[in-house]
């Protein structure tokens, strides 16, 4: 199976019976999750003074 076909199976693939389509969807998530809170994090005046340039 060719690496395209791969990743859109993983990525867009309808069924999410996979162990690795699920893993997929967890690692997203926690990104997402992360993301947000470092957003929210970088308008505190302490933190982004202090960890600033980790908010780039």
């Amino acid at each position: 199976m060719a690496i395209k076909q791969r990743l859109y199976d993983l990525l867009e693939g309808g069924n999410r019976a996979t162990a690795s389509q699920r893993t997929i969807d967890g690692l997203l998530g926690v990104l997402i999750v992360v993301n947000v809170l470092s957003v929210a994090l970088e308008t505190v005046p302490r933190f982004e003074a202090r960890y600033g340039p980790a908010f780039v």
